[in-house]
């Protein structure tokens, strides 16, 4: 990653949940079963690194 983000998450399987601010350089590991958002602070450039295929039983969406 380059740029500056905020990350927040929680466990949709527990009660753990966090907000992170992160800053290049760096790599963001998501654990299974975290839903995730990632908002830029600044202009960022990410690298996904999982294909569609890899995410499918762990993408969730969450209703407001």
């Amino acid at each position: 990653m380059q740029g500056a983000a905020t990350v927040n998450w929680f466990d949709v399987q527990g009660d753990a949940k966090g907000s992170i601010q992160v800053k290049a350089p760096a790599k963001i590991i998501i654990q299974p079963w975290a839903w995730h958002e990632v908002i830029a602070d600044t202009d960022i450039v990410m690298f996904e690194l999982n294909g569609l295929e890899d995410a499918k039983d762990d993408t969730f969406r969450i209703e407001k």
